[in-house]
């Protein structure tokens, strides 16, 4: 099986950062187009006043996996969802659920989960927001593989409403 896992916002926060917004729904048919993908899982913080945006990704066949958020004392969020996606691609590929494995991140924590895809030989993909902001290592590690969102920025981007 064809598994994409994406760390939310993590793509969120570089996509905008550099102005503009993915289209959830055209990524979607991206990844199902490009990679024949099976499963879109989507990793992201639970926020209860999101309720409404987790039901839209989910009505747009989003699997979708929640992590608890620490809420700091100055009200700022940590989302971190890393371990969480190397925990559920890590189980998937010793259970002989997936058969290639796409990671939409530009973390650097990601280094030894795609190593061991590589082992393994279900590597399939890394889909970073920003190339210029993923780490060296990383980029070490899959440059071969490696896909930034900004080359197909024409066909994902959510375009304005007129």
């Amino acid at each position: 099986m064809r598994i994409v896992y994406i760390d939310a916002q993590n793509v969120h926060k570089s996509i905008q950062e550099l102005g503009w917004i993915i289209s959830r729904e055209l990524f979607y048919e991206y990844l199902q187009h490009k990679f024949a993908t099976e499963r879109v899982i989507i990793f992201i913080g639970y926020i209860q006043k999101y309720t409404r945006f987790y039901e839209k990704l989910s009505s747009l066949w989003y699997e979708i996996i929640f992590k608890q958020v620490l809420v700091r004392n100055d009200g700022t969020i940590k989302w971190d969802v890393d371990i969480d996606i190397a925990i559920h691609a890590m189980k998937h590929m010793y259970d002989g659920i997936v058969s290639e494995a796409y990671l939409v991140s530009w973390d650097a924590d990601y280094n030894s989960l795609i190593d061991e895809w590589v082992h393994n030989r279900v590597f399939g993909k890394l889909l970073v927001p920003n190339l210029n902001k993923t780490l060296y290592i990383l980029r070490k590690s899959a440059w071969w593989k490696l896909q930034p969102l900004t080359d197909i920025k024409h066909l994902i981007e959510k375009k304005q409403k007129d």
